[in-house]
């Protein structure tokens, strides 16, 4: 279908020039290059397949750590004059 190959041509498009703009503010191109190399690795590959299923899992042990430490302290931040 013709439609749906022009959308998926520009999705395509659109995410690679936001992806390499994030990107680049973090990196240079040669660490770019090492990143690609890496993740030719195996264990590179190991944590690119993995990424996606712990992803979650670590967000919810942070907000975990975050919620405990935070009611540890809420009585004493209660006191301050902030």
């Amino acid at each position: 279908n013709d439609v749906a190959n022009r959308l998926k041509k520009e999705m395509k498009t659109r995410m690679s020039h936001s992806i390499a703009e994030v990107y680049s503010k973090y990196f240079t191109i040669d660490e770019v290059r090492q990143l690609i190399g890496f993740y030719k690795t195996p264990i590179g590959k190991k944590l690119s397949q993995s990424l996606p299923e712990m992803t979650p899992q670590l967000y919810k042990k942070g907000e975990e750590i975050g919620r405990s430490v935070v009611e540890k302290y809420i009585a004493e931040l209660d006191t301050l004059d902030i």
